[in-house]
């Protein structure tokens, strides 16, 4: 009996171990849609800038808040049309809303509903209606280059020739500009922060000999862009070196001392003789040569040899077309009166110029300095470093201020890197004597020779002698 009653209590616990004790359930509650509010700022029926920064807050009895859903609707209230948007999706608990404002005034319907944590939305979104007022269109403007501005350009960039510089601007009226964008030869957009870069040869359309278009545009903070932008055409020409010497003549003799007589036809036969040019250009009449002129000529001889008495020289007015002409590979020399103190005719010397400027980057003078007007004192240069001794032939300049020697000669007081003495100042002022008149630069990418002082007034052998050696010297071939 006590058997039969142990074996029955086993096999009821193994049935009760095995099926257990099951009770029936009520099934789950459903998912309770969650609420949504607005804080009170901004306030219903306020007029606002489009950017409006909204706060809103949820609540859900049986989950909880993973973000929100908000669109509008825009109510033109002049053109007396609609603008409809769709739903967007955030986590952030204040959102920062562009409304659409095309319109004088605009009437703004918002619409904001909670997410939980089950996908659930709140079927009564909380709602602001504000008013805005018409946005004013960026306004973008290219700084540099100029619409028909002509650029050399090589195949790969280099340490002197970066690209074809590009800068910009844009203006807001009514916001703030927070994005520009640009584009060459109608490819995409490139959108950035920047207002400056250089368009290297890769991001031109090929071929790159010839026209080529530079857009830009701007975005503002509401996010309208400048419809129009601006637009330039450029044209680009590679230098083809295919000849020796350009001599470019910006000497007036109408500004010679007044005992000097001589006239274009002479002065010019004079420099031509000396340097035997494959081609002579008159600046004075006919202007800067083209780029597609310069690009032919290996070396240009800058001759500007008289007085700044009525005005400054052209050369600085230049200074970019002939930085583009270096960058590329040009070879430069600079010989004249005056013509290192007009890149600062209003200022004092001596002048120390600052890094950027074409004297310092290009000519490699750091400071200099200016003998006096009155009295004429420099009586020739000394040579140096494989140049010959040169003297002033006073015959010619024998009038007040100069009495056989000449004044304002230009003295280098500080020279650039890689750049070495060629012609030591000699006189009877003792702040000038010994001083550097004459500089040579040799850089990777280009040459350049620069004399303070001008070799018209200099004895016939000497000037003969001097540019055979100048021509020698700047090692352009």
């Amino acid at each position: 009996m006590y058997r039969i009653t142990g074996l029955f209590l086993i096999l009821s616990l193994i049935l009760i171990q095995h099926f257990g004790c099951k009770r029936s359930t009520s099934p789950p509650n459903p998912n309770m849609p969650p609420n949504t509010t607005l804080s009170n700022l901004p306030v219903p029926n306020d007029t606002l800038f489009p950017l409006v920064q909204i706060t809103w807050d949820g609540g859900d009895d049986d989950g909880y808040i993973v973000g929100c859903e908000y669109r509008y609707f825009t109510e033109h209230l002049y053109k007396g049309d609609t603008a409809f948007f769709d739903w967007v999706r955030t986590e952030k608990q204040i959102i920062d809303i562009i409304f659409e404002s095309s319109d004088v005034l605009n009437r703004q319907h918002l619409f904001v509903r909670a997410i939980d944590n089950d996908g659930a939305v709140d079927p009564t979104p909380a709602e602001l209606v504000i008013y805005t007022p018409q946005t004013v269109l960026p306004v973008s403007t290219i700084l540099f280059p100029q619409d028909g501005n002509e650029f050399f350009y090589l195949e790969n960039t280099t340490d002197w020739w970066e690209g074809v510089q590009l800068i910009y601007s844009a203006y807001d009226e009514d916001g703030e500009v927070v994005e520009y964008g640009w584009s060459i030869d109608n490819h995409d957009w490139t959108w950035t922060q920047d207002t400056a870069l250089f368009i290297t040869p890769d991001m031109f359309e090929p071929p790159l000999e010839g026209l080529h278009t530079i857009r830009v545009t701007a975005k503002d903070n509401t996010n309208l862009f400048d419809p129009q932008g601006e637009e330039i055409t450029i044209r680009l020409v590679k230098p083809q070196w295919t000849n020796n010497v350009l001599l470019i003549d910006e000497t007036d003799e109408q500004a010679f001392p007044v005992t000097v007589k001589d006239s274009d036809a002479k002065v010019d036969s004079v420099f031509n003789a000396i340097f035997q040019p494959d081609t002579s250009w008159d600046v004075l009449n006919d202007g800067m040569p083209p780029k597609s002129v310069l690009g032919r000529y290996k070396l240009i001889v800058w001759m500007a040899d008289n007085p700044t008495s009525l005005g400054p020289h052209l050369l600085p007015q230049y200074a970019d077309i002939l930085k583009d002409y270096l960058n590329v590979g040009g070879n430069l020399i600079v010989s004249g009166w005056g013509v290192i103190k007009s890149f600062a005719y209003d200022e004092n010397f001596p002048k120390t110029f600052t890094e950027g400027s074409f004297m310092r980057d290009y000519l490699h003078i750091n400071i200099a300095d200016e003998s006096p007007f009155f009295p004429g004192d420099f009586t020739g240069a000394v040579g140096v470093n494989g140049f010959s001794n040169v003297t002033v032939d006073g015959e010619r300049i024998w009038s007040f201020p100069y009495v056989k020697k000449l004044s304002s000669v230009t003295v280098v007081k500080e020279l650039g890197g890689f750049t070495e003495p060629i012609f030591i100042y000699t006189g009877e002022n003792p702040n000038y004597v010994g001083e550097t008149c004459g500089i040579r630069y040799f850089g990777t990418d280009f040459n350049v020779i620069v004399l303070g002082f001008p070799i018209y007034f200099l004895k016939d052998a000497d000037r003969q002698q001097l540019a055979q050696e100048l021509l020698q010297g700047i090692q352009y071939e």
